[in-house]
């Protein structure tokens, strides 16, 4: 029960961080390149 409860904690901030910087960064990568 704590394996799973630890792998949908890390599945779930994992997911949040990799959104978040992937919204971040892009948003900054387009105004940079263009």
């Amino acid at each position: 029960m704590v394996i799973i409860a630890f792998f949908i904690t890390h599945w779930y901030l994992s997911l949040f961080c990799q959104t978040f910087f992937h919204h971040r960064y892009a948003a900054h990568a387009m105004f940079t390149m263009n």
